[in-house]
């Protein structure tokens, strides 16, 4: 079975080697050094159970592009998941001396700042989700929390100390201030559930999830998520100022996915925009048969191709604190989209099809030009396959791509080889 097709114009080349598995995390951040000598990378010993167990570590390190792409540990962390890693980034505005990550150390999540020349160290009270591009700031959020109502994404090992706590008053969105080592409430669960109240948002808890800075640094956009039941959470997605104020909420359509910044004012990313696709989700009725009866037959029946076409999602450029939305045929499946640096490419994948592969996709904004740059399996050995639906849980290896700083290449987590590496893929051919 060929476990990889690409397009013959492209040149793939593993960073990292079995036998232990190795991955960067997230989309929408490059893994690259400014001079784009080193990649981080997260190493760990197995990849065949998820979540982590509280005291299973992963290595920290660098992989030395110019010394046969040896991985150089660094330190190791507590605090990680399979899909957002542990957060570990280079810290701007430099990008090129201090990394970030998160650890949990003396019973509580915190976060390094780690000095690659010296090897000092910086400990920090609290976890990170996202910096500042000025490298002052940080934006976070309760990781228990996430660990407990999204599995994958958070991190075990300590206990939300709000969990008997539906929509908490003095939990939600944080400011970090890293040089101050302080942090303060932006916007709290309690202040989200108040704001254009549903019925549904008494049933299930609250949480918020995928926050990230504008470019400008001016803005940062979140998704905040309620539990329906067991089956359906209802999304809303915002964006705010710096201090948490001008809260503007886009259409609530009650499903937004992944979203990015192209630049300081538009947003990208996968998820609708139809208020009667939401309104569904704000009648207690409609919730129940919709989940309980509907739902399973609407899978089993209707072919998914048929499916995309009927519902009302898909990839849309919208403006910030406007009405303004343009859909996007970039590709009728949600995924992972990145930006490049000259914002005029995005590079996205695609969950796994029946066949186990994901596709990789180039677009061109100006153009408007889709490249499919290929297929690839998403499934690794079979020893590691422990879980049912493998490919579909917390576990699973998403593309994840991202961009070099040049803007000629990406980076990818895959499993298509059998253990999780990292790879890049040149596209120069392509983006030139």
């Amino acid at each position: 079975m060929e476990r990889i097709k690409l397009n013959k114009r492209i040149k793939i080349k593993a960073v990292t080697k079995p036998l232990k598995h190795h991955f960067f995390g997230y989309y929408d951040r490059s893994p690259w050094n400014k001079t784009e000598r080193f990649m981080l990378a997260m190493e760990a010993n197995f990849n065949d159970h998820f979540p982590p167990r509280p005291n299973e570590t992963v290595k920290i390190g660098i992989i030395d592009l110019k010394n046969k792409n040896k991985f150089i540990e660094l330190s190791e962390s507590k605090a990680w998941s399979w899909q957002q890693g542990s957060m570990l980034q280079w810290l701007p505005p430099d990008y090129n001396r201090y990394i970030i990550f998160n650890d949990r150390r003396k019973n509580k999540f915190v976060s390094i700042i780690f000095d690659i020349k010296t090897k000092k160290e910086k400990v920090l009270p609290f976890p990170v989700y996202d910096i500042h591009p000025n490298g002052r700031y940080a934006l976070s959020l309760n990781f228990s929390r996430l660990n407990d109502l999204r599995p994958g994404y958070g991190y075990n090992g300590l206990k939300d100390k709000y969990e008997k706590e539906k929509y908490p008053e003095k939990d939600g969105i944080y400011l970090i201030d890293l040089e101050k080592k302080k942090q303060r409430l932006l916007i709290s669960l309690k202040q989200l559930k108040q704001k254009n109240y549903l019925d549904s948002m008494e049933k299930g808890k609250h949480w918020v999830e995928h926050l990230s800075f504008s470019p400008d640094g001016q803005r940062f956009v979140f998704s905040h998520r309620w539990k329906i039941n067991q089956e359906l959470f209802h999304t809303r997605l915002y964006t705010a100022d710096l201090d948490g104020k001008n809260l503007f909420q886009f259409p609530d359509s009650g499903y937004y996915s992944h979203i990015v910044w192209k630049d300081s004012k538009h947003l990208f990313g996968w998820g609708s925009i139809s208020e009667k696709f939401g309104s569904i989700r704000r009648d207690k009725k409609k919730i129940k048969l919709l989940s309980k009866k509907l739902l399973p037959i609407y899978r089993r029946l209707i072919p998914k191709i048929i499916r995309k076409k009927i519902l009302p999602i898909h990839y849309f450029l919208l403006t910030d604190q406007t009405s303004q939305i343009l859909r996007i045929n970039l590709h009728d499946e949600d995924g992972h989209p990145t930006f490049s640096p000259d914002k005029k490419w995005v590079v996205t994948d695609t969950y796994p099809d029946k066949k186990h592969y994901r596709t990789l996709i180039l677009y061109n904004f100006t153009t408007r030009k889709k490249i499919t740059l290929g297929k690839v399996y998403s499934l690794p050995e079979k020893k590691d396959i422990k879980i049912k639906r493998w490919d579909y849980v917390g576990i699973r290896c998403d593309l994840h791509p991202r961009w070099n700083r040049k803007g000629d290449k990406i980076c990818i987590d895959s499993v298509h080889e059998g253990t999780r590496q990292m790879y890049v893929l040149d596209l120069s051919k392509f983006v030139k």
